[in-house]
């Protein structure tokens, strides 16, 4: 059946899912504030900061997402606080909640062990275990997304079968795709591809097809309070993002590799598993005893071909293989959005089907079990010892580099701060100097060589005794910058903090003494402390 359907489940499969969700939960909440927060993670606490919801509004609506997340976190943020771990905690959560979420597609589309063996897949690996410790989005999406396939596979089967809508199994799928559309673009894709693929399964069934734009129709009417913003936001920003570039061929492949710890060593073991898969999907239609049959006249053939695709796995690797394809062909022909955190609309199939080629395997009982557990403990492996994801800086260090600076700079308020974070974003070393109860902020913002002349300016009215100077970058400052920094004042300490690609560093710059009688072009005597 192409849409699945419930089959019996075992008493201790309850018993497995709960311990593969309370491991994921461990693994999400445990750490959730000891990276600093990065650029896009300050960017949630800025637009959704603001006590005033009007203000945080207009923020939202100047932003490139649509609101549901940015709500829920203006909600959070005053109630609780704006700390690294509550802005994290509701990822955390969400990815918690996917967990039980996957199992029951898995359940519905194969049957309970392919459900356990996903959800322990997407428990450890890197992909939603990251993203479930960010304070984005991605989290929120991929749980709205099971939702809403979880309830759009029963609504579909009922379409399909009886010619009827399910009404508790259409209310979700209606609220959890309109909630996907409020959370990400992304999700309005698949919202549309997912009506597009029911489309064409229920042409032949006039009546059921016209039920089925019903149930779209509903998430269009929740989406339409928006769709004038979506309108603003989308030719604003036609253009406006030159740092997404044209995909390759082979950017595809990284999308998918990306969702296995960004690694061939992960990668190659699961599409040997999908390639058994399908050479036993094969086997199994031949040995059909209509297969024969069906090689007889070419409408025979037809509607054997068509049999062999009506199966669940047909669903799952178009849910994995559509969205990617389509992303890359939009970014050929208009402005490019190929980024692979976006693409885990799709990361849950590529689970199942992994799940689905353990299943696949020569064994049967317990012996099922043997293949996924083994490849979970060695995706832990990964995550844990070759990523080292718990033992290493995983962000930016921007939070220890503002650390580091507000206490040697301590007894000093008179010295003024210069920083940049990747050539702008001056408030974000602000929101940690007031976390950490420091008087100190950033005097001023540079970075390049196009701030030069502001910099001269500044160090020309201020006659700074003593400057420091932060920036956290995946590109150095400019050289200029540097070289006048160095040639006006001395450099009395430096600190360098690599993580992520990205390097946060910290200076100390002296006034250069005067000489002893005033003029003259000798050294001076050392600067004082």
């Amino acid at each position: 059946m192409l849409f699945g359907s419930w089959k019996p489940v075992p008493r201790a499969a309850w018993v497995l899912l709960a311990g593969i969700t309370l491991l994921a939960a461990a693994l999400r909440f445990y750490g959730l504030d000891r990276d600093s927060l990065w650029y896009d993670e300050f960017l949630t606490y800025a637009i959704s900061g603001p006590k005033d919801l009007n203000a945080a509004w207009t923020n939202i609506r100047d932003d490139v997402h649509p609101p549901g997340h940015p709500l829920l976190m203006w909600a959070v943020i005053n109630a609780f606080g704006g700390s690294e771990f509550v802005l994290r905690f509701p990822s955390a959560l969400f990815g918690t909640l996917s967990i039980p979420l996957l199992f029951l597609v898995g359940w519905r589309l194969y049957s309970h062990r392919e459900g356990l063996a996903a959800a322990l897949f997407m428990a450890v690996l890197w992909c939603p275990v990251a993203y479930s410790q960010e304070a984005r989005n991605y989290a929120m999406l991929v749980m709205l997304v099971l939702g809403s396939v979880l309830c759009w596979l029963p609504m579909m089967d009922a379409l399909r079968r009886e010619g009827r809508l399910a009404p508790a199994w259409t209310a979700g799928f209606a609220l959890c795709c309109a909630g996907m559309c409020y959370t990400h673009y992304f999700g309005l894709m698949l919202t549309v591809l997912m009506a597009a693929f029911g489309g064409i399964a229920l042409i032949r069934r006039p009546k059921a097809l016209g039920l089925l734009a019903l149930a779209n129709v509903a998430v269009l009417l929740l989406y339409a309070p928006w769709l004038p913003s979506f309108y603003e936001q989308l030719t604003r920003q036609r253009g406006a993002m030159p740092f997404f570039m044209k995909p390759r061929v082979i950017e595809m492949f990284f999308a998918f590799r990306f969702f296995f710890n960004r690694t061939k060593l992960l990668v190659w073991p699961v599409l040997a598993l999908y390639l058994w898969m399908f050479v036993q999907a094969v086997r199994d239609h031949r040995k059909q005893p209509e297969a024969e049959a069906a090689q007889s006249t070419p409408a025979a053939r037809a509607s054997g071909l068509l049999a062999f695709f009506d199966h669940p796995g047909t669903l799952v690797a178009l849910w994995l293989v559509a969205p990617i394809m389509a992303i890359w062909l939009k970014s050929q022909v208009s402005q490019p959005f190929f980024v692979n955190r976006y693409l885990q609309i799709c990361m849950p199939a590529a689970y199942l089907l992994a799940a689905r080629g353990c299943m696949r395997l020569p064994a049967a009982g317990w012996k099922l079990a043997v293949a996924p557990a083994a490849l979970g403990i060695f995706f832990g492996w990964h995550l844990f010892f070759k990523m080292e994801y718990f033992s290493s800086p995983q962000k930016q260090q921007v939070r220890q580099g503002v650390e580091y600076l507000a206490r040697h700079r301590a007894g000093e308020p008179e010295s003024p701060v210069m920083g940049s974070y990747a050539g702008s974003a001056r408030a974000f070393f602000d929101y940690y100097f007031e976390r950490l109860g420091s008087p100190a902020r950033v005097a001023i913002a540079a970075h390049g060589d196009q701030d030069l002349p502001a910099v001269e300016a500044f160090l020309k009215e201020r006659k700074p005794r003593r400057l420091w100077v932060i920036f956290s970058y995946p590109e150095p400052p400019g050289a200029r910058l540097m070289k006048h920094l160095h040639t006006t004042m001395r450099a009395a300490e430096h600190t360098r903090l690599d993580a992520a690609d990205f390097a946060t560093e910290i200076w100390l710059f002296e006034a250069r003494a005067e000489p002893a009688d005033g003029g003259g072009s000798g050294k001076g005597a050392p600067p004082t402390p």
